[in-house]
This record gives structure tokens, C-alpha cells and sequence, in this order.
């Protein structure tokens, strides 16, 4: 740290692929390498293998696109650190209250593999909805 009128900086160094890694998996929720893993498509081995930067090679890019999606972080950033060019737009929420098997779900929608997710978009997309079985 240093020290300049009164005030502390801290310098920190560019982040690299295994920092960033970590750094995406736990913003994402993820609270192992296994779940990471299954959300990716790709072996527990291999995201440990990331994130300890061990291994002769960086990681290829089928596998970085395959983390950035399960983390929801851009391609770019994951793989350079450099920023999206991707302008973020964010939609009004709302709070909303949930059960414990709300939450479940929504645990398991995250943890699943790309396919997975998207199974279980299908699913409630034709579920019957309460306000179909409502009398007029």
C-alpha cells in the first residue's frame, strides 16, 4: 500500500484467467468447482485444473465460452479481462418472496448444463399455469 496525504492506495495487479475464474464463480453462486462444472459441461478436473493454473496450456476457447455462460460473465472479460462491448441493460425489478423449493429450482436451473437449462425452460414455457385453470 502507499501512503499520499492522508489517503492509502492499494495497487493491484491485472487479473489473470484463474483469478478471474474464481472471481465469476462466486459472484455466480457457485459454491464448488463440481456445480461450476455440471452448469459448464466440463469435468470437476478441468476447473481445478483452471483455477490453479496448473496444466502445459491455457484453456481452449469451447471450454471458456462454455464458464463465461454458466457464470454469466462476457466471453472477452473471462478470457483477457477486458471489458464486453456489449452494452448491459438491466430490467425493473421487483422483491419477491420465495419457498425453499422455489429457490430449489432456481438452485437447480443454475447448476444445470446449458441443455439442461434449457429442458427446463421448455418445461414451464408449456406447464399449465394457475390462471388457465380458473373459471371465467
Amino acid at each position: 500500500m502507499l501512503w499520499k496525504a492522508g489517503f492509502y492506495a492499494l495497487i493491484v495487479g491485472r487479473m489473470n484467467f484463474s483469478t478471474r475464474l474464481d472471481d465469476a464463480m462466486r459472484k455466480a453462486g457457485f459454491k464448488s468447482q463440481s456445480a461450476l462444472a455440471r452448469a459448464a459441461g466440463i469435468s470437476q478436473t478441468t476447473v481445478n485444473r483452471l483455477l490453479k493454473s496448473t496444466g502445459t496450456h491455457g484453456p481452449d476457447t469451447e471450454t471458456v465460452k462454455a464458464l463465461s455462460e454458466a457464470c454469466r460473465v462476457s466471453f472477452e472479460w473471462l478470457m483477457n479481462g477486458t471489458p464486453s462491448k456489449k452494452k448491459k441493460t438491466f430490467e425493473e425489478v421487483e422483491l419477491v418472496y420465495l419457498t425453499k423449493r422455489e429457490i430449489r429450482l432456481f438452485t437447480q436451473y443454475r447448476e444445470s448444463t446449458i441443455e439442461g437449462k434449457q429442458l427446463i425452460e421448455d418445461i414451464a414455457l408449456t406447464a399449465p399455469k394457475i390462471k388457465d385453470s380458473l373459471p371465467d
